[in-house]
């Protein structure tokens, strides 16, 4: 067990190849309560784990990987592979800083993982020309649950925000928004602002939203937001278009009934992913991404965060 330090400023001085990540390398542990930051790792393409952290078989919880940077090939903040889990983390501003390709600025998903309640936000992967796959995520395996990934840019492979090359990828009421795919090269323009899947992979999303994204081309079926193939694995997905079992349809983002469409992606009142998901198997235990009862009026909310009105005292004065 590692809880409640700050590491930082881990630095391979070396180009070679390395399995580790700069700060810290996790097997089979867990790690709670701490802040890992500003890692670097200045080679261009070695085929290292991660800047900041590398994850095997391990859980973190409850910790911030900011600030760290990295020329190599999987992630800049995370790399999680062999059954990892990461839950009550914030994964921003990791960013990818050589012109050579790299899979996750924020989280590379080598394996079947688990990440729950993460904001994933502020991260960059579009350095030069090379590939980018995935500015928030990069993933071949994993479920993601109760997420929010906003505010990553990707460049030339695009994925702003995920990027799923293969293999089975979930998502359960996350919040996928604002992500910008970006620097495409002159015979691919980049695609999938908010989410783009590979020819072979398959991705389910239950009770998300997903838009308000962009990318330098849209595509024909998901416009700016996504680009793959989506549209049979879908359940209750908020989004401009129909996709899927019980679409919720919004014409923007700004119909979404977030309290700030720009920052603050928490959902008001009159909103209508109020009360209207489908049963995804929550009990009384579960909590949104902030920690309040995950279904509060008996029937869950759309997308990562669930409406409930303030808590407190009030008094009235005569």
């Amino acid at each position: 067990l590692v809880a409640g330090l700050a590491i930082t400023n881990g630095y391979f001085a070396t180009e070679v190849d390395c399995k580790l990540g700069c700060n810290l390398a996790l097997y089979n542990g867990v790690v709670s309560n701490c802040v890992i930051a500003s890692g670097v790792f200045p080679g261009d393409g070695a085929e290292f784990v991660a800047a900041a952290l590398s994850v095997c078989k391990g859980t973190v919880l409850d910790s911030i990987i900011r600030n760290n940077e990295g020329g190599g090939y999987n992630g800049c903040g995370v790399y999680l592979t062999g059954r990892g889990t990461l839950s009550g983390c914030v994964i921003s501003n990791n960013v990818h800083t050589r012109n050579y390709d790299m899979k996750g600025a924020g989280i590379t998903v080598g394996t079947a993982s688990t990440i729950s309640h993460c904001i994933i936000c502020d991260n960059c992967n579009s350095r030069g020309d090379r590939g980018c796959w995935g500015g928030g995520v990069y993933a071949e395996a994993g479920d993601f649950d109760n997420c929010l990934i906003a505010r990553n840019t990707s460049g030339a492979n695009g994925g702003g925000g995920v990027y799923v090359n293969s293999g089975t990828v979930t998502f359960k009421n996350c919040t996928i928004v604002r992500n910008k795919s970006t620097k495409g090269d002159a015979s691919k323009k980049s695609k999938g602002g908010g989410l783009f899947i590979g020819a072979t992979a398959k991705v389910t999303l239950t009770n998300c939203i997903l838009i308000g994204n962009e990318a330098e081309e849209a595509d024909a079926t998901g416009g700016m937001d996504w680009s793959g193939p989506l549209t049979a694995n879908c359940n209750r997905l908020c989004t401009f278009t129909e996709v899927g079992l019980n679409p919720l349809v919004v014409e923007d983002i700004t119909k979404v009934g977030f309290r700030n469409p720009d920052k603050n992606w928490r959902i008001v009142k009159s909103s209508p992913c109020v009360d209207v998901g489908v049963d995804v198997g929550y009990t009384s235990d579960d909590h949104d991404l902030l920690g309040r009862t995950r279904v509060y009026n008996d029937i869950i909310d759309v997308g990562c965060y669930e409406y409930a009105p303030l808590q407190g005292l009030i008094l009235f004065l005569k």
